[in-house]
């Protein structure tokens, strides 16, 4: 099958269902860290049984290579052409986004539980937040840049911020609810030359900002100030 073909979104639960509260995994990888913590110790227990199976997603092209969002009633799966919801516990879709046609989606999501809100990084650098319960944009922030080389790193929030690529050109840090950049690191000026290059998904830890990439460049980050540790 080709890897353009949509795939259905097929989620498997176990007998017994353990008791998850809350939002197990509200971003990529789990937690800050992206390391998964919020799935080790694993609840799960064989033997695995199949809950439901979702319909191929044709309209929104393929999914992304990443996982889906899993909150306490609902899973959010981002497709290339848009973001779509089911209900965790029938499967049954709830509401579906789609992104503007001059752009895709190359990564998954991050939720915001205090703020009730879903963070979505386009592939030209755009950020948008949305409304996990009917999909609806609640604000919407262009990338920065005039030319772009494509974006594929997911949101992070992180004590507050909310940290951002900028269209392949690094890396913006923003306040979520007024959307003010606080700060921005730019490729170009670190390396006093023209310089861009998409970056993947970028870590958290202890105040620190771990950002690689496509290339394999690595950047510690102050989240305070965006200033460089190495």
């Amino acid at each position: 099958m080709s890897i353009k073909r949509a795939l259905p979104l097929l989620l498997i639960l176990l007998a017994p269902v353990p008791t998850m509260a809350g939002n197990l995994y509200p971003m990529e990888c789990g937690d800050l860290r992206r390391g998964n913590h919020n799935l080790n110790p694993s609840p799960l227990t064989n033997p695995l049984k199949v809950s439901w199976v979702t319909p191929p997603c044709a309209d929104l092209g393929r999914p992304v290579v990443t996982n889906p969002i899993i909150l306490s009633d609902r899973v959010v799966e981002a497709f290339q052409k848009g973001v779509r919801c089911f209900d965790r516990t029938t499967g049954a879709r709830l509401w579906t986004w789609t992104c503007d046609t001059r752009t895709e989606l190359w990564n998954s999501p991050c939720y915001d539980a205090g703020r009730d809100r879903l963070y979505v990084g386009c592939y030209n650098g755009d950020t948008l937040a949305l409304d996990p319960q009917t999909g609806n944009v609640l604000w919407y922030f262009p990338h920065q840049s005039n030319n772009f080389p494509g974006q594929y790193s997911s949101p992070l929030l992180a004590g507050g911020k909310l940290y951002v690529g900028n269209g392949g050109f690094g890396l913006l840090c923003l306040d979520p609810d007024t959307r003010t950049v606080l700060w921005n690191f730019d490729f170009t000026t670190y390396f006093a030359a023209a310089y861009q290059n998409p970056i993947c998904t970028p870590a958290y830890d202890n105040g620190i900002i771990y950002l690689t990439t496509t290339s394999g460049d690595l950047f510690s980050l102050d989240a305070l100030n965006g200033s460089v540790n190495w």
